[in-house]
C-alpha cells in the first residue's frame, strides 16, 4: 500500500557507530534503521505502509458485521 496522498515527517539521527535511525513524527511506532540515510528512509516508508495497512485491516475487522458509533472527543 503506497500512501501518496499523505505527507509524513521523518526524523533521522546518525548514531556514533555510523548507522541511521529513522522515525516518523506522526506515527511514532514507525521506527527503523539503516546503514545509510537512504536505506533508513526506505525502511521507514515500509514501516509506515505496514502500520497503515494493519490499522486499515483492524478497522475493517471491527466494523464488519458490527454496528458502532464513532464520535470525536476532546481530552482536557
Amino acid at each position: 500500500m503506497k500512501n501518496k496522498n499523505m505527507d509524513y515527517t521523518a526524523i533521522i539521527t546518525k548514531t556514533k557507530s555510523g548507522r541511521y535511525i529513522a522515525q516518523c513524527k506522526e506515527l511514532p511506532a514507525a521506527l527503523t534503521q539503516g546503514n545509510t540515510e537512504e536505506e533508513a528512509l526506505e525502511n521507514l516508508q515500509d514501516a509506515i505502509d505496514l502500520i497503515l495497512e494493519t490499522e486499515k485491516e483492524e478497522k475493517e475487522k471491527v466494523s464488519k458485521g458490527n454496528k458502532f458509533i464513532q464520535r470525536k472527543i476532546a481530552i482536557l
